[in-house]
């Protein structure tokens, strides 16, 4: 959901249903989305086989999306525009007395200090400041990452960005206790995830990493081999390495780490069965090594 959504949904709902009904083609759009949705997934389920509730929230669909379309049809381009303008000021006075939360994007009063969703402390700028460019003074859409006069980044992404690091610090502040036999991960990419599996098996945890390419996950095996890691015995590639440490072979496993193109899961875990295999000693015949 846009910020723009979300100040029209928690301050001014009402008047987006007015504007719905007076034919406000975008104020009426999610109206639109929900009846297609829930359309789609009649049709996905089978009618025929519906229970009563799906089939009347079905009808209910597809009623709304009649009244939307009629009434959409009914305004003019005058009209429209003087909705969207009444729509685009009451969200503009709105943001004035709102905070937005960089960590989870939820918004909160302008006296709030810390985030009722999730805790973290809140900005001291309201939207509306937050929009506005440190550099030329101009005032931008909310929402807006960069200036539309001069370029300068402003400080509502600043804000995003601060946060998404805080995150990704607080997720590789957790590999010290996770995973202390491994090196930690200190390449380019965000949105990190270490989620701890150590009581699944032979799973120690895995490591996801957003926004990043194939030659960041190179470096990081590189760096694995640099701290003794290696390749199976026999294996061409390194998709797998591992490291003998206490008795235990510390294996990762890159083996399909692109889940899509920007981002990738690593397996990290205890394998065994690469331990060095032990030579069994040699059987005593009757009479002892005497004859070999």
């Amino acid at each position: 959901m846009s910020l723009f959504d979300k100040l029209l949904k928690d301050t001014v709902g009402k008047a987006v249903k007015d504007a719905a009904r007076e034919g406000a083609r975008q104020a009426v759009q999610p109206v639109v989305n929900q009846a297609a949705n829930a359309a789609a997934n009649a049709a996905a389920q089978g009618i025929n086989n519906a229970t009563a509730e799906l089939r009347q929230s079905a009808n209910e669909a597809a009623a709304s999306l009649n009244e939307a379309n009629e009434a959409a049809s009914k305004v003019s381009n005058e009209d429209w525009q003087k909705a969207m303008g009444f729509l685009e000021g009451m969200a503009t006075s709105a943001s004035k007395n709102m905070k937005t939360c960089p960590n989870c994007g939820e918004m909160a009063k302008a006296d709030v200090k810390f985030c009722p969703a999730c805790g973290a402390k809140l900005p001291e700028k309201t939207v509306f400041e937050m929009a506005t460019c440190p550099n030329c003074g101009h005032q931008n859409d909310i929402g807006t990452a960069f200036c539309a006069e001069c370029g300068t980044k402003l400080p509502s992404k600043i804000a995003e960005e601060e946060a998404a690091k805080a995150r990704d610090e607080a997720e590789l502040a957790k590999w010290d206790d996770i995973l202390p036999q491994y090196p930690k991960w200190c390449f380019a990419g965000s949105d990190i995830q270490l989620e701890d599996r150590r009581g699944d098996g032979d799973m120690l945890a895995i490591l996801s990493v957003g926004n990043t390419n194939r030659g960041e996950l190179n470096k990081y095996f590189a760096l694995l081999k640099e701290n003794g890691f290696r390749a199976p015995d026999g294996w061409s590639s390194d998709e797998t390495v591992f490291k003998v440490i206490d008795g235990n072979a510390y294996c990762v496993n890159q083996t399909d780490a692109f889940q899509d193109p920007d981002c990738f899961s690593i397996y990290f875990g205890i394998d065994n069965r690469r331990l060095p295999r032990k030579e069994e000693p040699k059987k005593k015949g009757l009479f002892g090594n005497l004859f070999g």
